[in-house]
């Protein structure tokens, strides 16, 4: 019978000494799993950063849309109103109107021609001598503004124009212009009597 030898492991062999080396070298130590978690850290901080930017942009302009669309709408039957003949008074007034603040100011706008400071003799503007309502210049100056809270922050939007009182105004526009005078029966027949010469043929006479 053949005895079995037993199993000898060689320590002391180089090749043996590298697989263990080897097999401890798989794994991740515990800086390089620290390092790894601080770096998704910081991205998933920035990612989360610019999300919520997006999302506060996003939400400033729906109400700076929302704060257009109600400004354009007040100035709009501001401007049906003077279309109207029937003028809003001088005001300056503020109403509240779910998150926004609507401001409207009228006030008179008195014309100012160019060069009218230089001359002292200019003829005063038909249009400056008219009085619409409360005794005002028919030309007004009108504002609106639609304000709102963004944090610590306001925001606002802008609307500006100018109505005319068409009342006075068409008025006074018919009265200075200028009609032609009637012209005289007489004169109309003298140019109608005027005989115009006809010219005469050669070799015929003109009798």
């Amino acid at each position: 019978m053949k005895q079995a030898n037993p199993r000898v492991v060689d320590e002391d062999l180089p090749g043996a000494a590298a697989g263990r080396k080897a097999g401890r070298g798989r794994g991740f130590t515990l800086l390089e799993v620290l390092a790894a978690v601080a770096i998704l850290g910081i991205w998933y901080m920035v990612a989360a950063t610019i999300a919520m930017q997006g999302l506060r942009a996003e939400g400033q302009s729906q109400r700076q849309i929302r704060a257009s669309l109600i400004a354009d709408g007040v100035l709009a039957d501001l401007e049906s109103d003077f279309a109207l003949a029937s003028p809003p008074p001088a005001q300056d007034d503020e109403t509240e109107q779910g998150d926004f603040t609507i401001r409207i100011e009228i006030k008179p706008y008195e014309l100012t021609l160019p060069g009218s400071a230089q001359t002292k003799n200019a003829p005063t503007p038909a249009l400056k001598k008219l009085s619409g309502s409360g005794g005002h210049s028919v030309l007004s100056q009108v504002r609106v503004e639609v304000r709102w809270a963004d944090g610590v922050d306001e925001q606002s939007v802008i609307r500006e124009t100018f109505g005319l009182d068409l009342g006075p105004a068409v008025a006074a526009l018919q009265a200075a212009t200028p009609t032609a005078p009637p012209k005289d029966s007489n004169e109309e027949g003298q140019e109608e009597d005027i005989d115009t010469p006809i010219p005469s043929l050669p070799g015929t006479d003109a009798s």
